[in-house]
């Protein structure tokens, strides 16, 4: 009797409802804290140098500098003018600075300016 006693003062003690194995509840996998949306591609912006190649009111094509930020290498790409006043002041073979973003596939020009 003292050993029943004991194992039930000791089940008390410890905040356990159930001293038999079998009836002890399994604790439920504890609940992760949903994870913050990860920033979409398109909400970056990058940012390189280059050389232009081509440009029409919509796009221009330039000889980029590597842009580590994406693992791209030393390459050259059309990227969309989103305003045609951002090509307008452009010549083939300027060095300029460029900022741009992502949608999909496509590379969209959020700045360019001519290089000094």
């Amino acid at each position: 009797m003292n050993r029943i006693l004991t194992a039930g003062l000791i089940c008390i003690a410890l905040g356990v409802q159930s001293c038999n194995p079998a009836e002890t509840p399994v604790a439920a996998p504890a609940e992760t804290p949903a994870a913050a949306p990860a920033a979409t591609q398109a909400d970056a912006t990058y940012s390189s140098t280059g050389e232009v190649v081509t440009m029409t009111a919509e796009s221009v094509t330039i000889d980029l500098q590597p842009v580590p930020a994406l693992g791209w290498p030393q390459m050259t790409l059309l990227f969309k003018a989103p305003d045609s006043a951002m090509t307008a002041n452009l010549q083939q073979g300027a060095a300029v600075e460029f900022s741009f973003r992502r949608e999909g596939n496509e590379s969209i020009l959020t700045e360019i300016r001519p290089r000094n």
